[in-house]
């Protein structure tokens, strides 16, 4: 609530009275959001989700967020992948799979012929791998 007019006013969904007595609604700090009218915190939204001043959204598949009180998704990188909306991790592709690009919602399978390991952001020809600590688009025969 906050004085306006000599009356308590309850603060817009958004926005909270950051003290008793206060004579202005302040808008929540990035985020974090405030639901209801006459909010007097703002609250975080939890991992998977991001802040609105006025709600939490879920993140698109391909995209992820980790922690609490986010206010933007950060996309999966290669060989990663998350499936549903909202998704606090990004899962690894399967064997035989890959994605080779960011803010994938799912891997591709390898072409006939061509292999992965889990995690790949390319696929190899039988009896070679990718460099999975650089993952660079590069085949290296296996010793």
């Amino acid at each position: 609530m906050f004085c306006q007019d000599g009356r308590k006013q309850p603060c817009p969904a958004g926005k909270y009275a950051a003290s008793t007595g206060s004579t202005t609604c302040v808008n929540c700090p990035a985020g974090k959001y405030a639901a209801s009218t006459g909010s007097t915190t703002c609250v975080n939204c939890p991992a998977g989700k991001y802040a609105t001043s006025l709600r939490c959204l879920n993140c698109p598949s391909g995209i992820h967020v980790a922690s609490t009180g986010p206010t933007t998704c950060v996309n999966c990188p290669a060989g990663k992948y998350a499936a549903s909306t909202g998704s606090r991790t990004c899962v690894n592709c399967p064997a035989d799979t890959y994605t080779n690009a960011t803010g994938m919602s799912s891997c591709i399978n390898c072409p006939h012929g061509l292999t992965s390991q889990p995690g790949a952001s390319t696929c190899c020809t039988r009896g070679k791998y990718s460099n999975m600590t650089t993952r660079l688009c590069m085949c290296t025969i296996c010793h």
